[in-house]
């Protein structure tokens, strides 16, 4: 049980740890670009993801910057359904409807996907908040 308790720990640390710093740097932009943290998703995404992306770094912890693109191009019509199925659980009209187009970060120590949102992670990054208002709207139709 002493190893089961080890790593549960570790867990919930790295969490910690990174929802912090996911919260910190919110606070960070707020206070030197003077704008709301439900605003960023819609146009600053990249720049945020890549700015979480480095202050993970410094406190040695491995992340990816995932984008919409990757998953779903709606220009070109192409999709990456296995892809997309290693991050979450692909809703059924994904073909259909696609992604938002956002940038977020995705940490495999926890396995967990942040952005400007969702400080504390989720494990399905169509969990997102953008992804899951993104979907709502689109199954009223």
């Amino acid at each position: 049980m002493g190893l089961v308790n080890k790593i549960l720990n570790e867990a919930a640390n790295i969490d910690s740890i990174i929802t912090s710093i996911v919260r910190n740097l919110l606070f960070e932009w707020e206070e030197e670009y003077n704008i709301d943290p439900k605003d960023i998703s819609f146009g600053d995404c990249d720049k945020f993801a890549d700015d979480l992306k480095e202050k993970l770094a410094e406190q040695g912890i491995t992340s990816v910057i995932l984008n919409s693109h990757m998953f779903h191009d709606k220009w070109d019509k192409k999709y990456d359904l296995d892809l997309a199925k290693k991050y979450g659980k692909v809703p059924e009209n994904f073909i259909q409807i696609g992604l938002a187009e956002h940038y977020w970060v995705y940490v495999p120590a926890n396995n967990k996907h942040y952005d400007s949102d969702n400080s504390k992670g989720v494990n399905d990054m169509f969990q997102l908040p953008l992804y899951k208002r993104y979907y709502r709207h689109y199954n009223k139709k």
